[in-house]
């Protein structure tokens, strides 16, 4: 998910601590790993992954949460969404919060950044690569081998089903908010789409400009419903609205085209012949879901599905935003979130949520 609506709202943290990973202030970091071997048997080249980390950490480290990014988003997009502070969604009070970006966000490894493997030279990854390099920071340079929660929204939720199974006991309990563990036939074939079509305009003598607003009008079609449309932009500002969202908003075609590729893969049942059924079995934590089910951008019934066969509690959000309810409903989902993490954190009932 790119995030169209740009928030004015910024936080600035203020912490003292020692322990490596933990800063004055929510800086961004960056960590070398080298050279990272991918699943399809390439190679990243000087391969980095960039992070904030913001909180207090906890005496007995059972306070960190994990928050991976979503898709053409940053650490620093997380927080202007007014998505992590204090009593926030990601409660910066309660949780030391690891804000991780995926390969291709623009900061970690990424097509655009890459001194010896640029633009179409740049590996293709998956989500199971991503989340090996996540797993390398936090285990290796941070010096954590568990966590309490994860909270992933959009590509973050993909990245976070992908943690549930490959690493069923490293965390306590996660958050889905409008991700998929499987995309569908309807998703592939949009994310293809998107791809084919961002493919062909980076061939235009343009400098990616063709393929840039080619994107934003692509994720602004697929993720906001008809209904929020009809609501909030009238036939006669269509023009300085989508003006506005071609102006603001960072991108990089070539990260862009290598995060869908990604998402496109990204199916956590692909070792099981694609029966979740199956995969259900490998996940070992309470989960809370939340989905849209008018969402055009992620089809919401693989991870209705999954949730369902593993009794947990599921979410629907009931506004008119679609993929973009985490912005508009981000006060119900908040408190949907603390009253989980709470029943979890003191050992309370799944059924009792």
């Amino acid at each position: 998910m790119i995030k169209i609506l740009k928030h004015i709202l910024l936080f600035l943290f203020l912490f003292n601590t020692s322990v490596k990973g933990q800063n004055n202030t929510d800086t961004l970091e960056t960590y070398s790993l080298g050279k990272c071997h991918l699943k399809n048997q390439q190679v990243i080249e000087n391969c980095t992954i960039s992070f904030r980390t913001i909180g207090k950490l906890a005496p007995d480290k059972n306070n960190i949460m994990i928050v991976p990014s979503w898709l053409g988003g940053t650490s620093q997009d997380f927080i202007s969404s007014g998505y992590v502070g204090s009593g926030k969604m990601a409660d910066s009070e309660k949780y030391y919060i690891i804000i991780i970006e995926a390969f291709g966000s623009g900061n970690s490894s990424s097509p655009s950044n890459s001194k010896t493997q640029s633009n179409e030279k740049f590996p293709y990854f998956s989500i199971e690569d991503i989340v090996d390099a996540q797993y390398n920071l936090i285990n290796k340079h941070l010096g954590f081998n568990h966590v309490n929660a994860f909270l992933g929204i959009s590509l973050g939720a993909s990245q976070t089903y992908h943690w549930m199974t490959k690493y069923p006991k490293f965390m306590d309990q996660a958050i889905i908010i409008t991700g998929t563990p499987q995309p569908s036939s309807s998703d592939k074939l949009s994310y293809r789409l998107a791809i084919d079509a961002v493919a062909g305009l980076l061939k235009l003598n343009d400098n990616g400009l063709s393929a840039h607003n080619f994107i934003i009008r692509f994720e602004t079609h697929m993720a906001w419903t008809k209904e929020w449309f009809s609501q909030n932009v009238n036939t006669g500002d269509y023009i300085s609205f989508e003006q506005k969202k071609l102006n603001e908003t960072r991108l990089n075609p070539y990260d862009y085209k290598a995060q869908t590729t990604a998402l496109l893969n990204g199916d956590i049942s692909k070792i099981d012949n694609g029966d979740l059924s199956i995969t259900a079995k490998r996940i070992k934590i309470p989960f809370l879901t939340f989905y849209h089910e008018r969402d055009g951008y992620i089809n919401p019934n693989p991870s209705i599905k999954l949730s369902e066969l593993k009794g947990q509690p599921l979410v629907k959000l009931l506004g008119n935003c679609g993929h973009y309810a985490p912005d508009c409903e981000i006060n119900e989902i908040t408190r949907r979130v603390h009253k989980f993490l709470n029943i979890q954190n003191n050992r309370g009932l799944i059924n009792s949520y």
